[in-house]
């Protein structure tokens, strides 16, 4: 019986690596392409300073960043991420 409930375990934890992958190969890398070559050092920047950071100011930046957008929302630019998603 335990090593069907672990097998089952594998089984899911192979699906979602499948769908994290998927979502980073495609909409991820989608994204990415649209940003100029010399920007790209900024974004792995922000990507790496929110991966250190703790969950509640992950979320604080979330929330200002959507503060942010409300402002200074390039209408080019949302309009091509309408395509992505």
């Amino acid at each position: 019986m335990r090593l069907c409930h672990l097998s089952h375990l594998t089984a899911i934890s192979v699906i979602l690596t499948d769908i994290k992958n998927a979502y980073i190969s495609d909409r991820t890398a989608r994204i990415l392409k649209k940003f100029d070559y010399t920007e790209l050092p900024m974004v792995d920047e922000l990507i790496a300073d929110l991966y250190v950071l703790d969950d509640t100011t992950r979320r604080d930046l979330f929330e200002y960043t959507k503060m942010l957008k409300k402002n200074h929302t390039d209408p080019e630019r949302e309009a091509d991420l309408k395509d992505i998603t």
